[in-house]
């Protein structure tokens, strides 16, 4: 006598309304997100009411308008390709609905936008520290007729003459009235502040602080943020282009490359065409070639 088949156990997953902003680990409905901790580096704008609910703060990312070439490619490059997580949730939703060789379970899923969001708000590895020398011998400017005088090259003089001031230090007192000077540069504004005579706590504190507001953090959290993983995003792809040219293969191998596949997961990013990937490599090399002039890239695709 023929055993019978065991009937396979189906899962049927609900989702009762505001779970996804309340809870602080992804849904079952979510498969193949990055991890539950950059999940929580999102939903904890909205766990503390800085947004309604998820589409709030994801019209918030969509509104954003990028000031950097970086960004503004990357922008570009979101508005004209799919989502890869929204292509993997369709195809683990036709998979578990899925009842023997033709049957199809009618369920309704509710997809969540964080994965979307997830790649332009990121946490990043900070790995350029090694780029800038602080610890820089003491700033002092040159001494005439006993009043200290800032170093040359750097605005400083010009703002003291327009402003009447003897000492680098009064500045501080002048700054309300006159906030002309310009800071170009990270080493330029260390060389600044410690003209200025600030230490190095005094300064993160009086930064912080200032930006207690809600519409100072936001601006921080979710507009710069974009700016800087945006950055991060074009300077990998960058990476990942500069090591496929080592290999000394022809570029249609590149989009099947394991490397490639992995930062399009990472940024969220489903290229329609081979010819949309080309198109945006090279945007993205030419604006890499202008601010790495000694490391240039090939711009023409073999």
């Amino acid at each position: 006598m023929a055993r019978k088949k065991k009937k396979k156990k189906i899962t049927i997953y609900k989702i009762r309304p505001g779970a996804l902003s309340e809870a602080n680990t992804p849904p079952v409905t979510t498969p193949k997100i990055p991890s539950p901790k950059l999940w929580r580096q999102v939903n904890d704008l909205i766990k503390n009411k800085y947004y309604k609910d998820e589409t709030d703060l994801k019209k918030e990312v969509d509104h954003i308008k990028p000031v950097s070439e970086y960004a503004k490619a990357y922008k570009k490059l979101k508005n004209k390709t799919s989502s890869y997580s929204r292509e993997e949730f369709a195809k683990w939703v036709d998979k578990i609905t899925r009842v023997g060789a033709t049957g199809r379970r009618k369920q309704t899923f509710k997809k969540s936008k964080i994965p979307e969001i997830i790649p332009v708000l990121k946490d990043r590895k900070i790995n350029d520290i090694q780029n800038f020398d602080f610890d820089t011998d003491e700033v002092r400017g040159v001494v005439l007729d006993g009043k200290r005088k800032p170093l040359t090259g750097l605005g400083l003089y010009s703002y003291m003459e327009r402003n009447k001031i003897s000492h680098v230090v009064d500045i501080i007192k002048a700054w309300p009235k006159d906030r002309s000077l310009k800071v170009p540069s990270w080493k330029v504004l260390m060389v600044y502040l410690k003209s200025l005579n600030f230490t190095p706590y005094e300064v993160l504190d009086g930064a912080i602080m200032s930006s207690q507001t809600k519409k100072r953090f936001l601006e921080k959290r979710i507009k710069r943020e974009f700016e800087a993983n945006a950055t991060y995003a074009v300077n990998n792809l960058m990476e990942i282009y500069r090591n496929f040219l080592k290999l000394k293969k022809p570029f249609k191998i590149f989009i099947s490359l394991p490397e490639f596949q992995a930062w399009c997961k990472e940024e969220d990013i489903q290229f329609e065409s081979p010819t949309h990937l080309n198109d945006f490599l090279k945007e993205c090399i030419k604006l890499y070639n202008v601010k790495n002039p000694k490391n240039k890239l090939p711009v023409k695709l073999k």
